[in-house]
């Protein structure tokens, strides 16, 4: 198969254009999406009369189990995705931890599977009962921004976050929900998809996601980490080896919301989910960093890498001016070159 190459432009319209939309709220599709997903599915592969563009599936309330795929008509990817014309962008439905979750997908024309590009914004690492339309959503033109072309793209709503149901969950909680959408994509697009070929691209608590899918998914061929939130026991160890005049006032709220939710034991559930089996990523990383990032700042990076680094010799650390999850030229050039070599 012809190597593919990762444009440019495209993965820095999607950064920017996931980073921002924490001040755009859900388009009118997506409120349709969320308006729709309650209401009850027909049988299995039964198709609306009144609309032929939405297929669904049976009422099984099972993880993983698809609920109903929306084809949106006439998406605007940008200009610069170079997506050729035919490419379908999709709205999936499906189960996950009792809620309904959405995704979308972008499916280019091929007649040949295609690897799978994840795509994992950031959010919340610790339960919340609330639920978001803003920050850090993935809105259709979020979609239509970040598509790449070469791939099937999936991009996930975790629990709590726009079209999706339920509330915010943990960082846990938003690996299961990608999790469980992979197996519903794999029941929907599946002969579409290259097996044994899916790179993940996390930002900030995403990359938790991406790690943790990397310990137990063996498709997985690289990762790369924009300003990665490192797992729970990582984050509490590192405040707790920084002098606290040199911690972000945020990063020492998070660290105390900790200690007052889950306590100091991290032989604990929560810290046992929510922490990464770091032997167990046994595949190329990309991390990088903001040289500049309060939150996520270089000497966690660090501690990250040298965590990887101990059971996998392909783990590489860069930073580049900015701030949280910089979005720049430079970060566009390290992600394209890690990706198209692996």
């Amino acid at each position: 198969m012809q190597r593919r190459k990762v444009k440019l432009r495209v993965i820095w319209s999607g950064l920017t254009a996931l980073l921002l939309v924490g001040v755009v709220s859900c388009s009118p599709h997506d409120n349709a999406i969320k308006t729709a997903m309650v209401s009850p599915s027909p049988s299995k592969n039964e198709t609306t009369t009144a609309n032929n563009k939405t297929t669904y599936y049976s009422g099984i309330k099972t993880n993983g189990s698809p609920i109903s795929v929306t084809r949106i008509p006439n998406p605007k990817f940008t200009p610069y995705a170079g997506m050729p014309q035919g490419t379908k962008l999709y709205s999936l439905m499906y189960w996950s931890q009792g809620n309904q979750v959405q995704a979308y997908v972008v499916v280019p024309p091929s007649r040949t599977p295609l690897p799978l590009l994840v795509n994992l914004h950031g959010g919340y690492f610790l339960k919340g009962k609330f639920h978001t339309n803003k920050f850090p959503t993935v809105t259709k033109q979020v979609a239509e921004d970040w598509a790449e072309s070469g791939y099937i793209n999936f991009l996930p709503n975790y629990a709590g976050y726009g079209p999706s149901g339920g509330d915010v969950g943990s960082s846990y909680g938003s690996y299961l929900d990608t999790k469980y959408g992979l197996q519903a994509l794999s029941a929907t697009f599946g002969s579409k998809i290259e097996a044994n070929h899916t790179e993940l691209y996390g930002v900030s608590m995403g990359g938790f996601v991406a790690m943790k899918l990397a310990e137990t998914d063996h498709q997985v061929k690289a990762i790369v980490l924009v300003s990665p939130w490192p797992g729970g026991s990582d984050f509490v160890s590192w405040i707790q080896s920084q002098p606290s005049n040199q911690v972000d006032q945020l990063n020492m709220s998070d660290y105390f919301a900790i200690l007052n939710r889950e306590g100091t034991n991290n032989h604990s559930s929560w810290y046992v989910k929510n922490s990464i089996i770091f032997r167990d990523v046994k595949v190329p990383v990309l991390i990088v960093g903001g040289k500049s990032d309060p939150i996520i700042p270089p000497s966690l990076l660090s501690q990250l890498k040298a965590e990887l680094s101990k059971y996998d010799a392909n783990v590489e650390l860069e930073f580049v001016p900015g701030g949280h999850a910089p979005t720049s030229y430079q970060v566009v050039a390290l992600s394209t070159f890690f990706l198209n070599s692996h």
